[in-house]
């Protein structure tokens, strides 16, 4: 949480907000369990794991997460089987005697495009709704190649769950440029490119 304040601001942290002003409360915490020896497992009711740093990474790479910081030996020892590389050593990083390792995330984009429609999920309306079906969603990488939402278009597939999420067609690329990031809001430029099928 201090490492903005250790890093006049050059760091920022996943864990400098108030559980109730972010909406990825739960998967900060549930990431946490997959990159901490000893996670805090700070919100009840979600279903924690052990450590794995596999896909701990691609969860910080869903998140659009650009570095992982870990210190502990079995945390440090798995990074290199990722998509986190490029580690620098630090030492003292704003905790005396103790040696940080910092990992650049590739391919962590803050905004990416469609490649098929999202399934409108049955019972999802509700916050409670909406978590328990995403988090069992988030914790089953088989099920990510196609996105949830609990309201949509008519011309988006309908599923009873987040287990029987059916593909699309795919979509047209898209290509994303000038992305802002901004204390409040985001903005980006998308423009589709053309499209041939084989």
């Amino acid at each position: 949480m201090l490492l903005p304040y250790w890093t006049n601001n050059c760091v920022d942290s996943m864990e400098g907000l108030l559980f109730e002003s972010s909406a990825t409360t739960p998967y900060h915490f549930l990431n946490q369990a997959e990159l901490s020896t000893a996670p805090s497992d700070a919100q009840a009711n979600l279903h924690y794991g052990s450590l794995n740093v596999v896909e701990g990474v691609e969860h910080l790479q869903m998140l659009g997460v650009k570095y992982y910081i870990a210190f502990s030996s079995n945390a440090i020892a798995k990074p290199r089987a990722t998509r986190a590389h490029s580690r620098r050593d630090h030492q003292d990083l704003a905790s005396p005697g103790v040696k940080w390792y910092i990992y650049k995330i590739s391919d962590s984009p803050m905004v990416e495009p469609l490649t098929s429609l999202p399934n409108v999920v049955a019972n999802t309306t509700s916050r409670v709704g909406w978590l328990k079906a995403n988090v069992t969603w988030w914790l089953h990488p088989k099920d990510w190649n196609v996105l949830a939402a609990s309201s949509g278009p008519l011309l988006w597939p309908k599923a009873s769950s987040v287990k029987v999420l059916k593909a699309s067609a795919p979509l047209p690329k898209v290509k994303v440029t000038h992305v802002h990031v901004g204390p409040s809001r985001s903005r980006f430029t998308s423009a589709a490119w053309a499209y041939r099928s084989k």
